[in-house]
């Protein structure tokens, strides 16, 4: 594999796999000789890092189209999480060969039709190729419209330099959570959509990554 180029940057975000499978999602804000600081960890559920779960991680990473990871260990100091490796040796870096999709956080306009019936939209909380997070509307005060396990379907439009991509889905709703504020959160997977589609996405959450790689170098 050649890793000549490949780099890891100030704000770029990554993805952190504790020992017992569990994953969380962090931003860089600054490399050392000796660490990676960044963001407090956070769950699809938005739930921090606990402090039990310092120690070994797997780290993973986009660079271009391609996902990798490579061996970390995490620890708090004080306020701060740091990483240890900030620079690896990218010998010891190796591309994600399993179907892993990579989030990121996004404000995408989604419609979605409730088991139910009824139809909402909303505004999304992050996006990746395997499913999309959401907070119900604030002034909803009633039931909420979902349950773990409804399947719904929905659709959303992606913006690139060739103007809009419609993107339609059937997904299940696989988290259900009281967020900030007493928002309900649904976090709901995709059950089905055409590869070319969760592709879109997919170069969607890179060119993201990209744009953002790019303004901290500039």
């Amino acid at each position: 594999m050649n890793t000549d180029d490949m780099e890891l940057w100030n704000n770029q975000l990554i993805e952190i796999e504790c020992e017992d499978g569990s994953v969380y999602f962090t931003q860089i804000i600054r490399m050392s000789d000796a660490s990676m600081y960044v963001r407090n960890p956070v769950d699809t559920n938005n739930e921090p890092l606990p402090h039990h779960l310092a120690g070994a991680v797997s780290v993973y990473f986009y660079d271009g189209k391609d996902k990798f990871v490579y061996d970390s260990a995490v620890s708090f100091e004080g306020p701060r999480v740091t990483l240890t490796k900030p620079r690896p040796d990218f010998s010891d870096v190796q591309r994600v060969q399993r179907r892993n999709f990579f989030r990121i956080p996004a404000e995408i306009e989604v419609w979605i039709e409730a088991a139910s019936g009824e139809n909402a939209k909303y505004v999304t909380v992050d996006i990746s190729g395997g499913g999309i997070a959401f907070y119900e509307a604030e002034d909803r005060n009633e039931e909420s419209l979902y349950r773990v396990g409804d399947d719904v379907i929905g659709h959303m439009y992606l913006e690139d330099k060739n103007g809009r991509k419609h993107i339609s889905f059937g997904a299940r709703v696989v988290d259900l959570r009281t967020g900030p504020g007493g928002r309900r959160r649904v976090s709901i997977a995709f059950t089905e959509i055409k590869e070319p589609l969760r592709s879109e996405i997919v170069r969607y959450c890179i060119r993201k990554q990209l744009r953002a790689r790019t303004a901290e170098q500039t």
